[in-house]
């Protein structure tokens, strides 16, 4: 059985802070939001308590790095993007998408291979390579390709920093694993000062609900 690599030798990886601010001003957003956002992700995931059920830490993270994501956001050129599950924002003119998601190990380092650390269900796939559609899943009718530019924010934590990148994704395998991006920015890293913090105990930690479509016979 072969396996796929999430590595891509001819992706683009900036690194430079002056390029990354280009790059950020061009779709309207600054590296200083996305840091916050996922920093106050981080500090949601905090005040859990041992007493919390077990997946609560992880989807705080995801849901209170979307809440700071959209109010940083909601009068710069941006809306909340809510679909089938997926959770992030969605500038006004509806061609550009962020979508935050817990991140690998390798997350916000440019010479390891970043993916997302939970899987993605059949929207999320198809959302992450619109090229997809229609053809990976039973009973999805043929719909009109979707023509949005999708940039994840993957953000990675462990005792002595937080990582993150605003990566835009070039295939996604069928089990849900991005495999390549066309372009990542890494992101400034963030010193944590020693916080204790237990990452690797909790899975499933965002939600993406899957849609079964009926088919419709005449």
């Amino acid at each position: 059985m072969s396996i796929e690599p999430l590595y891509n030798k001819n992706q683009t990886v900036v690194t430079n802070s002056e390029i990354i601010k280009q790059k950020l001003n061009e779709i309207r957003i600054t590296e200083e939001i996305l840091l916050e956002a996922v920093m106050a992700g981080l500090l949601g995931r905090l005040n859990s308590t041992n007493f919390d059920t077990k997946n609560r830490p992880g989807y705080i993270q995801w849901n209170d790095t979307n809440s700071k994501l959209r109010f940083l956001t909601h009068n710069k050129g941006w809306d909340v993007y809510q679909e089938e599950g997926i959770e992030g924002i969605i500038s006004y003119d509806k061609k550009i998408r962020i979508i935050p998601s817990s991140g690998n190990a390798a997350t916000g380092n440019p010479n390891q291979p970043a993916s997302n650390k939970n899987p993605k269900g059949e929207r999320g796939i198809k959302v992450m390579e619109p090229s997809s559609q229609g053809n990976l899943f039973t009973g999805y009718p043929e719909a009109e390709e979707e023509h949005i530019k999708t940039y994840v924010l993957l953000y990675y934590s462990n005792n002595d920093e937080l990582r993150a990148e605003l990566s835009e994704p070039n295939s996604i395998n069928t089990n849900g694993k991005i495999t390549s991006w066309k372009e990542r920015l890494i992101l400034q890293k963030q010193l944590l000062n020693n916080t204790e913090i237990e990452i690797e105990k909790t899975i499933d930690e965002e939600i993406d609900i899957p849609v079964i479509r009926k088919r419709i016979e005449g």
